[in-house]
């Protein structure tokens, strides 16, 4: 691997796929896994029971390949350098160590052969909804505060997620019965309080439901 990538771009990836790193029960997920496929720079981690994964455009590549290294001693170092400049990463594939480079700055860091990090999971199937950035951002805020913080309790510390399909109901008063369109419910509780907000979704799969690690949703 032998590529170059702007600071600014690749702190910012580090930032975001770091919410996924633990170290207490395998050395390995503590590391971050650098790809390089399909003319993109793929940042990858992952604690086994929640993974993150996001695509950087280098401004240079001329050779691909991948390794996995430390993430606190790789996030912090780029973060030390000059914003905006460009970055070079080189792998020397015999010792698995990475050499980073930026202006007068050389620095080398010790990794790990990129066959032992885990795989990240691919989801199977069709999605079940469709809901727009904005509006389930908003839902997550306005949900998750409510969640426990105790995550020895996983279901508490999780945001219940259902969709709804299109349905008539009987109206409450008589009349003109009234239709309940698509929506995506996000429900929150830690046993003394509770939050539930309704958001509109394309619904594809109504009756769909799941309970989300809440600590996986305050990334987005």
């Amino acid at each position: 691997m032998k590529i170059q990538v702007k600071q600014t771009d690749l702190s910012g990836g580090l930032n975001l796929v770091s919410a996924a790193v633990r170290s207490k029960v395998l050395p390995v997920l503590a590391n971050v896994l650098l790809a390089v496929e399909d003319d993109r720079l793929r940042l990858y981690a992952t604690d086994l029971e929640m993974s993150v994964a996001c695509s950087i455009e280098p401004a240079h590549i001329e050779k691909a390949g991948s390794i996995s290294v430390p993430a606190r001693t790789f996030a912090d170092l780029v973060a030390t350098l000059p914003g905006g400049e460009r970055v070079s990463l080189e792998l020397d594939g015999e010792t698995q160590t990475l050499l980073v480079s930026c202006g007068d700055s050389r620095t080398k860091i010790k990794g790990m052969d990129a066959n032992e990090f885990p795989p990240f999971p691919e989801a199977v199937g069709s999605p079940a909804v469709r809901v727009t950035a904005a509006a389930f951002k908003k839902a997550i805020r306005q949900t998750a505060f409510a969640a426990s913080k105790d995550e020895s309790r996983p279901i508490l510390a999780g945001v219940l997620l259902e969709a709804s399909g299109d349905t008539v109901r009987a109206a409450n008063t008589g009349g003109t019965p009234v239709r309940d369109g698509n929506n995506l419910t996000l429900t929150a509780a830690d046993g003394f309080r509770l939050s539930r907000r309704q958001v509109e979704a394309n619904v594809v799969l109504p009756g769909a439901k799941a309970v989300v690690p809440v600590r996986a949703l305050t990334i987005l």
